[in-house]
């Protein structure tokens, strides 16, 4: 379907009708292609898929006990609020499949719509899928872009009405054993009536790895991608790395930042860009590269995650290792 701006209505589009235009390759003798296997391993998204995140973690586990022992936990929304690349998305997902719950994820894009009132109808359908497939997990990313302060000068009537039904939905799901998980890196931009009690009242900060976590996450990108003996090595090109020293020698990073880290070594390897036997040096240069200005984080972000912390009265150790990292005083 697209939109006919002129009549105002959808109207449907045959794919069957259009032409696409087709090339022919031209094969080159002189040219061949390296094959070579890559294995991937197929794991279950779960907490062990997860690395990192202990604390958060920990955290759930406390809803997954209650769920064990029979008992309905009263909570309505979690809020996750933190710093861009940390993986909020990754441990919703988990949580549900922790749980045995459906999860349903929503994107701002997945339910806006450019016509007033569809996004509110959006959203209730949305929850009433969820209700019937419940227990479930309604994960809503980036809720800052669709539940920012009604107050702002920038919000229109139809804004501040898919507010009120979010608000409204919140309210309804008591007695159906949905979860919504709500995710955001400006905890300060959501409107104060999401963020009550009632609502999205367990707020769970997530928190950029410490050294140890950054360990881990090392450790499971560079294995995830096991290649065979299509190339030629001596020994195990992991073995003369010492993990421990990536972990400290990545202050400062995301775990989005140590994957695409982690991706590039390997494409360097399969391109024969770098040799397969990897040396702590060589994943070092690679972290300096994207220290150099393409981090995730910038300072202002996380000194605002700071005092989000604090506004909320937050106790975690991590708080202490993020500020000695940025020298944040």
């Amino acid at each position: 379907m697209t939109p006919d701006y002129k009549n105002h209505q959808l109207i449907p589009v045959s794919f069957d009708l259009i032409s696409y235009p087709s090339f022919d390759l031209i094969k080159n003798p002189s040219f061949k292609i390296k094959q070579v296997k890559l294995t991937l391993p197929v794991e279950p998204l779960d907490f062990k898929y997860v690395k990192g995140l202990n604390e958060e973690k920990s955290k759930l586990n406390k809803l997954l006990k209650i769920q064990l022992k029979g008992i309905n936990s009263r909570v309505n929304g979690i809020l996750f609020f933190g710093l861009p690349g940390c993986g909020k998305t990754l441990l919703a997902n988990a949580f549900a499949n922790e749980s045995g719950r459906y999860f349903f994820k929503l994107s701002p894009s997945d339910i806006q719509s450019m016509w007033i009132g569809e996004t509110q109808k959006n959203l209730r359908a949305i929850f009433a899928q969820a209700k019937k497939k419940a227990p479930s997990v309604v994960f809503i990313d980036e809720l800052d872009s669709i539940g920012f302060s009604r107050h702002e000068l920038h919000a229109h009537t139809d804004q501040k009405a898919t507010i009120n039904q979010l608000l409204i939905e919140l309210n309804n799901i008591g007695e159906h054993d949905v979860i919504v998980i709500a995710a955001t890196n400006y905890l300060s931009c959501i409107d104060n009536a999401l963020k009550r009690s009632g609502r999205l009242d367990w707020k769970i900060p997530i928190f950029p790895p410490n050294a140890s976590e950054r360990t881990e996450l090392f450790k499971h990108y560079l294995s995830l991608s096991k290649l065979s003996n299509n190339i030629s090595c001596s020994i195990d090109f992991w073995n003369l790395i010492d993990y421990e020293e990536l972990g400290k020698e990545s202050k400062k990073l995301t775990s989005s930042d140590i994957e695409l880290i982690c991706k590039e070594i390997i494409n360097d390897i399969l391109l024969d860009e770098i040799s397969p036997q990897l040396t702590t040096s060589c994943v070092t240069s690679y972290i300096d590269n994207l220290r150099e200005g393409n981090l995730t984080l910038v300072e202002s972000q996380v000194l605002e995650f700071m005092n989000e912390c604090k506004s909320l009265n937050i106790k975690s150790s991590k708080l202490e290792l993020l500020k000695n990292e940025w020298n944040i005083y």
